[in-house]
């Protein structure tokens, strides 16, 4: 019997596997409970402004840490979980050593789809965005500039933020001064995702799908993009970081692509919080930080 490729030369079995992520983790509910307890261990250590509204859609709310030294960079962090799932609240550990070493630290939820489309959610974080450049200057002050991180879905939310014309989306507002941006694990072509087993909740289409992928896109922040994979994660993930690379550095974006040995899809996020970590110190480079 002729085996049926769906995409490249995998079936729908082996599509669907490639991108399973909480099948290939031992205990996925007890890593976010661990995450769960972290966070809020992180809530209780230092004074945060919670659910700050950055716009009037439903979940659209931020979770702000401000740093003590006037003018400090701001570092904003999306989540994962496939555009459909998870909540800020559960990442606040993430920035436990960026805020050490006085960096403002910003949380934002967007709407999940399939409640929202696609285009709900990629205008939601721009807003968020735009408000933090803005109206964010009353809570923290004047700052640095911002520097953007995703993980997974958070990850091609970066791209579309690091691609958007922001005199275009909001012609109102001075652009943002992006610093750079890090993509942990990111998605930046969605065909894939629209041939998987995903689809069944996203609903994505062929054209939903090529709007929304970074990689067919032209990126207007020329900020550095760091582009991270875990070693142990499935060769689709390792190529989509690697075709955003090839694209994007073919129209000038420096780009700088890490793997970190021994790390899957959800340990990855570690490398934030090692202190003698690449990742981390590419994170902080264009925030004047080392």
């Amino acid at each position: 019997m002729r085996t049926m490729h769906v995409y490249k030369h995998y079936d729908q079995a082996a599509l669907d596997a490639q991108y399973n992520n909480r099948a290939r983790a031992r205990d996925f509910d007890g890593l976010v409970q661990g995450w769960a307890e972290r966070s809020e261990a992180f809530r209780e250590q230092r004074k945060g402004a919670l659910n700050v509204p950055y716009g009037s859609g439903e979940r659209e709310t931020l979770d702000l840490f401000p740093a003590s030294n006037a003018g400090a960079p701001l570092h904003v962090f999306f989540h994962g979980g496939y555009w459909q799932a998870m909540d800020k609240s559960l990442f606040h550990f993430v920035g436990e050593e960026l805020h050490r070493r006085g960096v403002h630290v910003a949380f934002v939820n967007y709407p999940l789809m399939p409640k929202a489309s696609m285009e709900a959610l990629v205008a939601a974080c721009r807003s968020s965005v735009a408000w933090l450049s803005l109206e964010g200057s009353e809570l923290l002050g004047e700052t640095a500039g911002v520097y953007l991180t995703g993980h997974s879905a958070g990850g091609h939310l970066v791209g579309m933020l690091m691609a958007t014309d922001w005199g275009a989306e909001e012609p109102k507002l001075a652009p943002p001064r992006i610093l750079g941006g890090c993509s942990l694990s990111g998605l930046f072509d969605l065909d894939p995702i629209r041939l998987s087993y995903l689809n069944e909740a996203l609903g994505l289409d062929r054209e939903i799908a090529r709007r929304n992928s970074p990689v067919l896109l032209n990126p207007v922040c020329t900020a550095p993009l760091l582009l991270v994979t875990g070693g142990l994660e499935p060769d689709e993930y390792q190529c989509q970081s690697d075709e955003l690379k090839a694209a994007w550095e073919q129209r000038g974006i420096p780009i700088i692509r890490h793997t970190v040995p021994g790390a899957d899809h959800f340990s990855v996020l570690e490398s934030l919080l090692d202190p003698g970590s690449p990742i981390l110190r590419a994170v902080l480079k264009p925030m004047g930080l080392s």
